[in-house]
């Protein structure tokens, strides 16, 4: 896939989030039932302290994971990412303990300049086109992780054959987005990936119609 394509499809993405945000929004008011496992898992593997625990949210959307993860009463630092102006403008300035910025999470990686402790990406692995552009970004991820840090990815297993699609809005035939459906053979490369750069498997699980959750400590 070429760099062209590539971009058209990150806008054709952008695009489509951008035109149903309301909606979007008000279908996405709950927390994944995997979220209570997932935080569970890297609490438990940073340990109970007094420090401050840096969260980045890649993708957050509106931001239901803050919420979430902001009431279970830990000292927390938040920092949620995305490319939808709605969603920013509406967090903007009225969180506590949180910041909201808009960015593209998948091209500009190289931007964030910090480490943080915890980093969650939900529903965002299937929007990266490319194979070379995804392995790119999951080694690059890992460098925003602090000494001790906990990645938490999600894989949506939405078709049952491995592949590229676009996949409309529920009914509407107007607009459509790009997503990837990983094989076994990527899922076990992201694995070896994290591996080798000395991150280890701490869990993994399906939950939350058929999203594969992969759990990996720097610890």
């Amino acid at each position: 896939m070429n760099l062209k394509k590539i971009k058209d499809i990150l806008k054709l993405n952008e695009s489509f989030y951008q035109s149903i945000s309301e909606e979007f929004s008000r279908s996405r008011q709950k927390p994944w039932k995997g979220w209570d496992r997932a935080v569970e898992k890297a609490f438990e593997a940073l340990g109970s302290n007094d420090k401050k625990i840096k969260v980045l949210d890649l993708g957050c959307g509106n931001g239901r994971f803050y919420d979430f993860i902001n009431n279970k009463n830990m000292n927390i630092e938040y920092v949620g990412i995305d490319t939808n102006n709605d969603f920013i403008k509406r967090r903007a300035n009225k969180t506590k303990n949180a910041s909201f910025v808009k960015g593209d999470v998948i091209q500009d990686l190289n931007n964030i300049k910090e480490k943080y402790n915890i980093i969650a990406a939900f529903g965002l692995t299937h929007h990266i086109p490319s194979q070379s552009l995804r392995f790119t970004w999951f080694n690059k991820l890992s460098n925003l992780l602090d000494k001790k840090g906990v990645l938490i990815l999600t894989f949506w297993r939405f078709k049952d054959k491995p592949g590229d699609y676009f996949l409309r809005w529920k009914e509407r035939k107007d607009i459509k987005r790009y997503c990837h459906q990983y094989s076994n053979k990527e899922l076990d490369k992201v694995i070896k990936t994290y591996e080798e750069k000395g991150l280890k498997l701490i869990d993994k699980f399906i939950s939350d119609k058929e999203n594969l959750y992969l759990i990996f400590g720097n610890i």
